[in-house]
């Protein structure tokens, strides 16, 4: 019994193994009964899908080519940002040939 901190109280359960005991019948909710009729649902077929109006295929005429316009115009840009890349290190390179004459001035 030193260490009176550290011990742990055991106690002591019991379960009780008996029959359960008969309740009263007054007690006893109402007990109700549901019953299912089975019921059939018709459904109506889906409509037809709506057809394209003249106003609309013309618009995704003009999507495509606008897509199209893009495309041509994105690659452009790619071949003029090369272009101009190429430009800047030749204008560097004539650069760098003529530092060693601009030094000796």
């Amino acid at each position: 019994m030193k260490d009176v901190d550290t011990q742990v109280n055991l106690e002591e359960k019991t379960i009780d193994l008996s029959p359960p005991r008969p309740v009263p019948a007054t007690t006893h909710a109402p007990i109700f009964i549901a019953t299912t009729t089975p019921t059939t649902t018709t459904l109506k077929p889906l409509p037809p899908p709506p057809q394209q109006s003249s106003s609309n295929s013309k618009l995704a005429a003009r999507v495509v080519a606008l897509e199209q316009k893009l495309a041509a115009f994105e690659q452009k840009s790619k071949t003029l940002d090369n272009t101009t890349q190429n430009l800047k290190s030749k204008v560097f390179n004539l650069e760098l040939r003529d530092l060693p004459h601009n030094i000796d001035q």
